[in-house]
């Protein structure tokens, strides 16, 4: 599914094969400061304006992260590899650079 980043930033999508994947990702690159939405269904994901904590985030995750992440590796790698601008870069926020270096080996 294509999503896009939700940013005070340059327009971002990426795709991912699950709205909790998004999520996830998205927590990971803003810490919860930056939401996504489901270019399709019109999911979008919440957003914590002073950071997720991380019981917060297991709350949403319906897991431990430890658990998530190994049960959703592949994905997670997936979503993370895909973020791409929608069209040049014009801040100084490397955002896509950041996801790509995220995806786990």
């Amino acid at each position: 599914m294509k999503y896009e980043l939700i940013n005070p930033s340059d327009k971002i999508y990426f795709d991912a094969d699950s709205d909790i994947v998004s999520f996830f990702c998205v927590v990971m690159i803003s810490n919860g400061k930056f939401s996504a939405e489901n270019t399709e269904t019109g999911w979008s994901g919440a957003i914590y304006l002073f950071g997720i904590s991380n019981d917060a985030l297991e709350i949403e995750l319906g897991m431990d992260v430890e658990s998530f992440v190994n049960i959703n590796r592949e994905d997670i790698n997936k979503c993370f590899k895909s973020f791409r601008y929608d069209s040049e870069r014009s801040s100084m926020n490397k955002i896509v650079d950041y996801a790509h270096g995220l995806s786990l080996k």
